[in-house]
């Protein structure tokens, strides 16, 4: 099944790059990138480089990224600002970290380069993405942290999801570290705000909330992702945003030519720690113990097979033997581009992972397609298709607990080649072959999401009054998860110690325990903004006013189809294929919800003078998950800031070179 599943991947890549190169007989600019250091004949001689980051102060800063001009190979400071790297002679390094100018330095060898940053003043005229809109961050009364995706250390390594791009770049948000191959990390913006109910951030696309999972965004596709953390920030989207909230902007074409993007990466991965466990012999001298012998006496305890391990000297450990170094590949190609009045952006990404667990395996095929026309100067429309295929199937490690708990003597497979066995020592049906799932041929595990998501807008600006803009936006996404489930007759073999118990006409016995499910679970969403928005500078008063009517809708549904025993049938060879000639069928799952939303948002931004800030908003919210005598709430919010840094009486303190104090409620 997954190799069909790597064909089916393969072909839609090929399609897509075939497409690249249709589009690519224009004039083009060629950029590629490649991860994997190539072998090359003739190895430059390296050579170490060592420095220390600062900022303005002095203080050393933490995470800055130091990179090899032109290649892959780099690094980010330790707590104590420090770096160590080893480069071509006569490099030079580029120097980056939010919220500083990015600094290209010549490399200084013998010596420790003491590199100070320098703030980025362009930043204050920064756009920054907030609910329904946008604004220069010097204006921005709310608190909110920004992440471009290519300035952050974690640029320079491949990663299967987009939520690892936050983990340790953004102050206020905790991103876990994955427990699995193409599982997504848990995410948490400034601590647990329940007790019993979900700490997952919303998450808003483009400027429209997103309710897809997080395995499903491309992370060759983000430019950056804000993380709206205070209350004037999350008022905006009312009771959704009770967990915070996460803005992330996808890439767009720039204008010029055609540029044709080709990354390749490959990542290695190992336990982060292996158990620390008795030795063979203390193994059996606690055993020994346990069964009331004395520490030295020969353990005749054993079952035949694994006393004569014992006394042949041969042993196994189990962890090893359940796990490997861990590989990530991914690859992607992308075609983008704009003119005066069309912007496009194409894109394929193929992530194939397996973890360190052996038969923990992950792939993804993710494609997309963006087209935005400026049809008229006053009119725009726009228009998003992804389609994403994740699969998770093949049988994981029973029970990888067994692993530091077997006999260090057991046997992982049975005499003359002749397969896995199950029991492989003498505590028997609590000691199991981890690998047994995987390797046996037991079990047949089919898990697969395929998600289809559509995306346009249409923005009006109001040529009859200056500043007045409409914006239509609407998304709609549909998911279809398929999980089937069968567990073969061989799985019940008994324990033992003849090879016989594999033998095709004992394993016949066990045909009435044979059984297997097939579900199909459905997850469709769409979401509908209307939004209004005037914005007017008047001398030295800037004045923006917004009002927002949105409905967003997601639905549920479950369906699962059991069956067992199949002595009747004779045989199992269908799989859950055959799950309707099982002599026992049920439908043991039928579900279905539906949870809607509607909301109002009226909200007000002013400044003086870029010195005086006010920020006032109120959102109404209707749920359908509200109490059945409260199906509305209110969500005021208020903040003010001052840029003090612009006040005259400030002008002569050459200490500080921007100020500004914030403070909001809601």
């Amino acid at each position: 099944m997954k190799e069909n599943s790597f064909k089916r991947n393969r072909k839609a890549l090929t399609a897509l790059l075939l497409c690249t190169g249709f589009i690519a007989a224009q004039p083009l600019a060629v950029m590629a990138e490649d991860s994997v250091t190539s072998v090359h004949a003739v190895q430059q001689q390296k050579q170490t480089v060592t420095g220390i980051i600062k900022d303005a102060t002095g203080e050393a800063i933490i995470g800055a990224s130091v990179l090899e001009k032109g290649t892959s190979n780099g690094t980010i400071t330790d707590l104590d600002g420090k770096f160590t790297l080893s480069v071509t002679p006569n490099a030079t390094l580029v120097i980056s970290y939010i919220g500083y100018q990015t600094q290209e330095l010549p490399v200084v060898a013998g010596k420790v380069m003491d590199i100070q940053m320098k703030e980025d003043a362009e930043m204050l005229d920064e756009v920054v993405v907030v609910g329904y809109g946008t604004t220069k961050r010097k204006n921005f009364t709310g608190s909110v942290s920004t992440v471009k995706a290519s300035e952050t250390p974690l640029a320079l390594m491949p990663t299967s999801n987009a939520m690892d791009i936050l983990r340790g770049t953004a102050t206020g948000i905790t991103v876990s570290q994955q427990q699995g191959a193409g599982q997504a990390p848990s995410l948490q913006v400034r601590g647990q705000k329940s007790v019993n109910g979900g700490s997952t951030p919303l998450i808003v696309m483009d400027g429209v909330i997103y309710m897809g999972s997080f395995r499903d965004i491309d992370p060759t596709t983000i430019e950056s992702m804000s993380i709206l953390k205070d209350a004037t920030s999350l008022a905006a989207y009312g009771s959704q945003a009770a967990n915070g909230v996460i803005m992330i902007t996808t890439k767009k074409g720039k204008l010029g030519k055609p540029v044709i993007n080709v990354n390749t990466s490959w990542a290695f991965s190992t336990a982060a720690a292996k158990p620390d466990l008795l030795s063979p012999e203390d193994y059996v001298k606690k055993v020994n113990l346990l069964s009331g012998l004395a520490e030295d006496a020969d353990p005749t305890w054993m079952r035949e097979y694994e006393y004569e391990n014992y006394k042949n000297g041969n042993t196994i450990d189990w962890y090893d033997y359940c796990t490997r170094t861990g590989l990530m590949q991914n690859y992607s190609a992308s075609v983008s581009g704009a003119t005066e009045k069309i912007n496009y952006y194409l894109s394929g990404t193929y992530t194939d992972q397996q973890g360190v667990v052996k038969g923990d395996d992950y792939d993804r095929t993710a494609l997309t397609a963006r087209l935005q026309s400026d049809i008229t100067d006053w009119l725009q429309l726009g228009g998003q298709v992804n389609y994403t295929y994740n699969d998770y199937s093949g049988a994981s490690v029973y029970d990888l607990y067994q692993a530091i708990r077997l006999s260090p003597y057991g046997r992982a497979e049975r005499a003359d080649g002749g397969g896995l066995e199950k029991f492989p020592c003498n505590e028997g049906i609590y000691r199991i072959n981890p690998m047994w799932n995987v390797e046996s041929g037991t079990i047949d595990d089919h898990d697969t999401y395929a998600t289809t998501s559509m995306k346009g807008h249409v923005l009006v600006k109001c040529p009859w009054v200056e500043g007045l803009t409409y914006r239509l936006n609407g998304s709609y996404s549909v998911e279809n998860i398929e999980r089937d489930y069968f567990t073969h007759e061989g799985y019940y073999v008994k324990e033992g110690s003849s090879d016989d118990r594999y033998s095709a006409s004992t394993v016949a016995n066990y045909l009435a325990s044979a059984n297997g499910y097939s579900a199909r679970t459905k997850n469709t969403s769409w979401v509908l903004d209307n939004i209004v928005n005037w914005q007017r500078q008047f001398g030295k008063h800037y004045v923006d006013l917004t009002y927002v009517y949105t409905r967003d809708s997601y639905e549920y549904s479950y369906r699962r189809f059991d069956g067992s025993d199949f002595a009747a049938l004779g045989n199992t060879n269908l799989s859950y294929d055959g799950l309707n000639l099982a002599t026992t069928q049920k439908i043991n799952g039928l579900n279905y919800t539906r949870h809607t939303n509607v909301g109002y948002l009226g909200r007000a931004n002013y400044n003086y003078n870029d010195t005086y800030h006010l920020s006032i908003s109120v959102r109404r919210d209707g749920s359908s998950v509200f109490g059945a005598n409260h199906k509305w709430g209110t969500f005021p919010a208020v903040g003010l800031a001052w840029t003090a840094s612009n006040e005259a009486f400030m002008k002569n303190i050459k200490a500080i070179s921007y100020l500004k104090l914030k403070a909001s409620w809601g």
